[in-house]
Parts: C-alpha cells; structure tokens; sequence
C-alpha cells in the first residue's frame, strides 16, 4: 500500500493519501516499524494533516499542481490530437480543483463552505480563481510554444512571442495570488503583487502592439503610417503612466482616478487594434471573429476598472476577459 501511494508522486492522477492511510493502519500492529516510517517526511505529512485535519499544505499544493500540468502538457506535445487535449485539459482542471478543494482545513470550525458569509464567499472565490488561473498560465504558454513550433515565418513568430508575453506578464501577479490563497500570508507578498499588477499592465499593452503588428502582416492595408505611430502612442502613454507612484499598486485601496487615468489610452489602443481586425475581418477565415474578442474583453474589463473598489464581485468580470485573451491565441494558433 505505501509503494502503491508512492506512485502518486510520479502519475498527476493517481491516488495517494488513501493508501498511504491504509499502510498506516497496517503498521500500526507494529509500534517499532510504524515509528520509522513515521520518520518519512512524505508519510509523516500526509498522515499528520489528515488526523489533525489541516488540510494539504502549501508546499505539497504547489509541488502537485505543478507536476500534474507539467505531465499533462508533455503528453498533450507529445500526442497532439485535439479530443485528447480536450480530454487532459478537462482532466487537469477537475484534479486542479479537488486538490485545492482538499487543500482546506477541516478542523476547529474552519471549513469552508458556501454560505452567506461574505468572508467565506469570498474565500470560494479565491479558491475557484486559483482553479482557473493555474490552467490558463499554462495553457497560454502551451499555445506559444505550439504556435512557434508548427509555425514558421514573421506570422509564426508574433503569434507566438504574443502568447508568451501575454502568459508571462500574467503570470507576474497571478502566481503570487495563487500563493498568497493556498499559504493566506498577504502581507509577506504585498510588495510582489503590486510590482506583478505592474508588470502585467505593461506587457498587456505590449500584447496589443504586437497583434496590431500581426493585423498589418496580414492584411496589408492601405493607410498611412499615421496610424501605427498613434498605436505607439497610446501604448507608450500608457506605459508611462503605470510608472508614476500614484498609481499606489501596493496599495489596500489604490487611486481609482489613476486607475481610469491609465486605462483611457489602453481603450484607444484597443478600439483601434479592434477597428482594424473587423474592418478585414472577412479576409482570413480563422481571424474574422477576432475584433469581437478584443470588444469583448474590454466590455468585461472596463466595469472592472470602474466599479470593483464598490463592488468586489466585478471582479469576477476577470474571468470571462482571460477567456477571450485565450480565444484570441486560438485563432492565432489556426493561421
């Protein structure tokens, strides 16, 4: 029963704790050999949460979710069929959440369940964002990296340099949201979540830049330059203003009039970008739903930047707007 839970740490999907407290029980008949193998820190941990009901700690949740989706993008590389994929990514996300739904503390009236309470609502909340950030991460990079490696050319390139920047500017304030659920110490990972929101504003503006660039490669329109020197200066505009300190990223309740301040030209950058893909979007199949992605996006976005400091459940606008992010790396990816 112990190598059988052992295995646990080689396949994502395999049972683990059950039998290691089975082996447990059948070492309990001998004191001796139960106290050496108490002794492994693997079985010790598992063992100890379990009778003392904390739950899975934050270490082992990282090590996990990690390990599983690393597995599963290797298989989906290696096999490459689209109902596979399908298949794993459905996998990944059902296992991601029961690990982190297990990952809970039971004991001392410190269960979390869904009720009224807000605090504990919003506990939910954060576990369900950690369920949904975690395969995103990865999904988007899986594009890029799929995109730079079956796709060859300029058009190969951008798409896939999109999907990477996009994941990892994300990945700078998502990661320590993640981290800062599964262990709850926010005020250690203050200053990285604020430096992370900054981070991802400017590489989201890149995001844009890029696609904009990609639009021209593709559809070769006929204006003047005039317009991708505008694009340059609504993102550079916005850039710059992410760097002032009055946007206060680290702060509790940061500046909702810098907030507006710096999103009115990454609007612009947008409507613009949006404009050029609809008014081409009958040229090439895969991109003609394109300009209503980016539309989208925004529609779910700019409520967020409004009204969330009155209203923290806005919030939950973020996850719609991250699905049209890796609807647009789908469209690429079909060039």
């Amino acid at each position: 029963m112990l190598t059988i839970g052992a295995i646990g740490l080689f396949l994502p999907i395999w049972p683990t704790t059950p039998f290691i407290l089975v082996a447990s029980g059948c070492f309990a008949s001998t004191p001796v050999l139960h106290t050496q193998i108490m002794k492994i820190p693997f079985v010790n941990e598992y063992i100890r949460n379990y009778k003392d009901r904390k739950g899975i700690s934050g270490k082992t949740i990282a090590v996990s979710l990690i390990f599983l989706w690393v597995m599963l993008i290797a298989s989906v590389l290696h096999i490459g069929k689209l109902w596979i994929m399908c298949l794993l990514a459905l996998v990944g996300i059902a296992v991601t959440i029961h690990i982190i739904w297990i990952a809970r503390p039971r004991g001392g009236g410190t269960m979390i369940k869904i009720s009224s309470s807000p605090k504990k609502s919003t506990n939910i909340f954060r576990y369900f964002e950690v369920a949904f950030d975690v395969p995103y991460l990865i999904g988007a990079v899986c594009i890029g990296i799929g995109i730079l490696r079956h796709h060859t050319g300029t058009t190969g390139l951008l798409s896939g340099v999109m999907a990477l920047v996009l994941a990892g500017g994300d990945a700078f304030h998502l990661i320590p949201r993640i981290i800062v659920t599964i262990s709850g110490s926010h005020d250690r990972l203050k200053g990285m979540l604020g430096f992370g929101k900054l981070i991802t504003s400017i590489t989201m503006t890149l995001f844009y830049v890029l696609l904009w660039h990609l639009g021209l490669l593709l559809f070769a329109p006929t204006f003047g330059w005039g317009w991708t020197a505008l694009v340059y200066a609504l993102a550079g505009l916005r850039m710059v203003l992410c760097l002032f300190k009055q946007n206060g990223w680290t702060c509790a309740n940061p500046s909702l009039r810098w907030s507006m301040l710096r999103n009115i030209p990454f609007l612009l950058l947008g409507i613009i970008v949006a404009l050029l893909f609809g008014t081409y979007r009958n040229v090439i199949e895969p991109l003609k739903h394109m300009w209503l992605a980016i539309a989208l996006s925004f529609a779910f976005y700019i409520p967020v930047v409004i009204g969330v400091h009155k209203n923290p459940k806005l919030g939950m606008l973020m996850f719609p707007k991250t699905c049209m992010y890796i609807w647009m790396l789908a469209m690429c990816s079909m060039l």
